[in-house]
């Protein structure tokens, strides 16, 4: 895992999508080679949040992996698991 990371943004952000809508936050960081950007929402239906993990290089994203329905107790280890980037508090 790797130990630090810089983090460059933090936004937050509303999605639209068949009449529903669901807000989350975006972050970009640096010192990663596999993912630097990640977009997790909300659903305030179910309490549980989709993750989305992109490589961001000048204005093209690509979407490398995300994961749907996580318990909030799970995002550490998500974010962990997909990322190799440990999280401290």
């Amino acid at each position: 895992l790797k130990q630090y990371v810089r983090i460059n943004s933090v936004r937050r952000v509303v999605q639209f999508d068949d009449g529903s809508v669901r807000y989350g936050i975006h972050a970009e960081f640096e010192g990663h080679d596999k993912i630097n950007s990640f977009r997790i929402f909300k659903d305030e239906d179910t309490d549980a949040f989709d993750s989305y993990f992109y490589l961001v290089c000048d204005n093209k994203a690509e979407l490398v992996d995300f994961k749907m329905n996580s318990l909030d107790i799970q995002l550490q280890a998500v974010f962990e698991k997909v990322t190799g980037i440990y999280l401290s508090h």
